[in-house]
């Protein structure tokens, strides 16, 4: 959900395309996953239950 005023004080965490590369989505696709990998694999995420 956007929260274009602000409310809840959070950095906003999602970006806007502008434009149309799949070389650099894929590249950051690839980049984001494998940091989360890592992040997983140092024990360094936390785990939030499913509702």
């Amino acid at each position: 959900m956007a929260d274009y005023r602000n409310l809840w004080g959070h950095p906003h965490n999602a970006r806007i395309v502008s434009d149309n590369n799949p070389g650099a989505a894929f590249d950051e696709l690839v980049k984001s996953v494998g940091g989360l990998a890592r992040r997983l694999a140092e024990g360094d995420v936390r785990q939030t239950p499913s509702r």
